[in-house]
């Protein structure tokens, strides 16, 4: 009895992992391309931001990720499914402090320092807590002002965001996507 009771219990859990861990694609659905991006806030790994590939021809195949310690993420269409469909997109990259958390507030690690309590109480005191900040500059949060144009194609693609604090033109590294302003000319 104990061993058909282990057997109906454990099968199940069993084929759901040799199934395969994402949704299934529906069937109405352009084919997806396996892309992968990696971003980078002066020549540093950016974790956790949000990459998204708004489609520019306006359509509704809208791709996401998120990036790792690394600042890598697969992107994924409609959240959901692994891949991209095959296009021209604009890119934003966005990273925000928590709300009430100013970037130079984040920046410090000890939050029982005395530094911290400080700036907290200076900041508090200014009503700058309100708001999350972002942490990346203004200029790529939103695909309309970030500069950055991708192709994904058939097959696998990888594309690398290099986002810059200052300057926005600055020479553009082997395999990078062009930095907004590069190749403007003056």
């Amino acid at each position: 009895m104990r061993t058909r009771l282990a057997v109906c219990f454990v099968f199940p859990l069993l084929m759901g992992t040799l199934v395969g861990c994402g949704p299934d694609v529906p069937a109405d659905f352009p084919p997806l391309h396996p892309t992968q991006v990696t971003v980078t806030l002066d020549g540093q790994p950016l974790a956790d931001a949000t990459v998204s590939f708004s489609p520019a021809d306006g359509g509704r195949w809208l791709a996401t990720g998120i990036t790792d310690t690394a600042g890598q993420c697969p992107m994924r269409t409609l959240a959901e499914y692994e891949g991209v469909v095959a296009g021209d997109y604009r890119v934003s990259v966005r990273k925000f402090t928590e709300a009430g958390m100013p970037p130079e507030l984040a920046a410090i690690e000890d939050t029982h320092s005395t530094e911290y309590v400080e700036l907290y109480e200076k900041l508090l005191a200014e009503g700058k807590l309100d708001e999350p900040q972002p942490l990346v500059p203004e200029q790529y949060l939103l695909p309309t002002t970030s500069g950055f144009e991708v192709t994904v194609t058939e097959g696998s693609n990888e594309f690398t965001l290099a986002l810059h604090s200052g300057d926005a033109q600055v020479p553009q590294e082997q395999g990078e996507v062009a930095s907004p302003g590069e190749g403007d000319s003056a």
